[in-house]
């Protein structure tokens, strides 16, 4: 009976009752795949669902396999390879640890660690210690013995600056102590003075140089 009360109603207005149907049916619909959108779809993404077991696991060869790279990449250079250098390795990013003796051995292995495929960074905290001595390496003699060792290396020194013709004629003094090679006296141009130091600093088992050359007439 309402049924048809609204046909009357609809038909005294003017308006096709099918057709106020079908829009309301039409708003219907609206609402609720609106109310389905923001109860439902345009909520907050969930976070990135964790590594399965099996991605863990791969995840850890890699970063073994890289870790392993750098510590033979370590070892394989004559300045390294007999230091206790840490390695640890987070995604990428490398993490050095330990002591040398010097300042060009830590950037040494910053250096060597950076070319390593994979790696994405490095963090260098490996400690320099003056007075470390590599593994193997005698200590330096405390009676006041003559160091044969020295004196030779003096010689052969002495025997590679005059083997220059640019250094044949200048006075130049040697002294090893403990591998550590001091220049004194005098040459006469600024060019001299840095090869006898460039000399010295490329012969074998020099570890430190110290060039006290003046230059003169």
């Amino acid at each position: 009976m309402y049924f048809f009360i609204l046909i009357r109603k609809a038909d005294e207005l003017g308006i096709n009752f099918w057709l106020r149907l079908l829009a309301l049916g039409l708003g219907t619909s609206l609402f609720l795949q609106g109310f389905y959108y923001f109860s439902v779809i345009n909520q907050e993404l969930p976070a990135a669902p964790a590594l399965s077991k099996s991605e863990e696991i791969e995840k850890g060869k890699n970063d073994g396999t890289l870790t392993t790279s750098i510590r033979s990449a370590l070892t394989q250079t004559k300045r390294l390879y007999s230091l206790s250098i840490g390695v640890k390795n987070r995604d990428g990013i490398i993490t050095l640890t330990g002591e040398v003796p010097t300042e060009i051995d830590r950037d040494l292995a910053a250096n060597v660690t950076k070319n390593i495929p994979g790696v994405k960074d490095v963090c260098n905290e490996i400690r320099v210690i003056a007075n470390l001595r590599r593994p193997g390496e005698e200590a330096a003699p405390i009676s006041s013995t003559v160091n044969v060792e020295d004196l030779e290396m003096e010689a052969n020194l002495r025997e590679t600056l005059q083997s220059l013709p640019a250094l044949q004629n200048q006075p130049i003094q040697i002294k090893v102590q403990h591998r550590a090679v001091t220049l004194t006296g005098q040459v006469s141009t600024e060019h001299q003075r840095q090869l006898a130091e460039q000399t010295m600093r490329q012969a074998a088992k020099v570890t430190l140089v110290s060039n006290q050359l003046r230059l003169g007439n």
